[in-house]
């Protein structure tokens, strides 16, 4: 049997207010989202990462996991 880890970034951020959204925003040079995929990258027993993002920020997901080379 598999497990995913499902994170869950798809929120517009408008609570935590700024021009995008927190798991988006860097902290320590990563972005929260690749900080939560690392955590689950170093996890045994995880066998896939499925990220949940909204599609108005398609591109700015992949060109941040591009430039790092997660993807």
């Amino acid at each position: 049997m598999k497990t995913y880890a499902i994170i869950l970034a798809s929120g517009k951020g408008i609570r935590f207010g700024g021009d995008i959204p927190k798991q988006f925003i860097e902290y320590k040079g990563k972005t929260i989202l690749e900080h939560s995929i690392f955590a689950f990258e170093q996890n045994e027993n995880t066998d896939e990462i499925i990220v949940v993002i909204i599609t108005c920020f398609n591109t700015f997901y992949l060109s941040t996991f591009f430039k790092t080379m997660i993807l």
